[in-house]
């Protein structure tokens, strides 16, 4: 017959076991909560005249849409309506997004687009990149972060507040990171070729096709932190195995 404390031991042991194969670690995803567009130049520097806006509904010079994908017939844009600030939820993984905006005619030559995770209220963007316009769809200009030195206006559901670039093409949380991959400035000729349908504006008398972005995001994690129940299942392995 078994020693008692032998089958204690057992037991724990057998719990141990089973701690180590239910541990998981914890996650914590990153949030997309906005996402602005600014006209610069090619040293960098924005166009005081022109101005950011809250993703979904626009405001001010632009117009902002974003969907996920890449350009589209039929877009499935994100929509929160007035007062609601955007949320796209982004685990580990890899995304496409694009946005259209009308900026005139003629399009833009040089622009940054700004994006905002994690509900950084009044915060400057976690992303910015900057670059020319692409030649064509799939052929893109260089991008590369931006810092500009002039302030834009990035209106969110709560207020107009002005934020510079981030510098950075890389967010992180502390618990997982956004790295921006992939960046293109697309005309409206080109988006009209693509069949990207054309946008009302408040400021026209119709419809007029849009310029675009298509970016990607690769969300990764950093060091995993154990769930509290993985920790005491992990504790009560390590004391089973002892």
């Amino acid at each position: 017959m078994r020693h008692p404390s032998l089958q204690r031991a057992g037991a724990i042991a057998l719990a141990g076991l089973v701690g180590l194969g239910l541990y998981t670690p914890a996650r914590a995803n990153v949030t997309l909560t906005g996402l602005a567009l600014t006209n610069e130049n090619s040293t960098d520097n924005q166009n005081p005249a022109c101005c950011g806006g809250v993703i979904s509904y626009g405001s001010g010079q632009w117009n902002i849409f974003l969907a996920p994908g890449t350009y589209s017939s039929t877009p499935n844009y994100y929509y929160n309506g007035p007062g609601v600030p955007l949320s796209v939820d982004l685990a580990p993984g890899t995304y496409n997004f694009f946005a259209t905006f009308y900026d005139g005619n003629s399009g833009v030559s040089y622009a940054t687009t700004n994006l905002w995770f994690d509900h950084a209220a009044g915060n400057k963007p976690g992303i910015s990149a900057f670059s020319a316009v692409a030649s064509a769809i799939g052929s893109p200009a260089a991008f590369s972060a931006s810092s500009a030195a002039v302030l834009e206006n990035y209106t969110t559901s709560w207020a107009v507040l002005p934020a510079g670039g981030s510098g950075s093409l890389v967010y992180d949380n502390g618990v997982s990171n956004v790295t921006l991959t992939a960046y293109q400035l697309n005309s409206p000729s080109q988006l009209a070729a693509a069949g990207v349908p054309t946008l009302s504006t408040a400021s026209t008398s119709g419809s007029l096709t849009p310029s675009g972005i298509e970016f990607t995001l690769t969300v990764a994690s950093d060091t995993p932190v154990p769930e509290p129940a993985s920790v005491a299942l992990l504790s009560m392995a390590v004391a089973g195995l002892g």
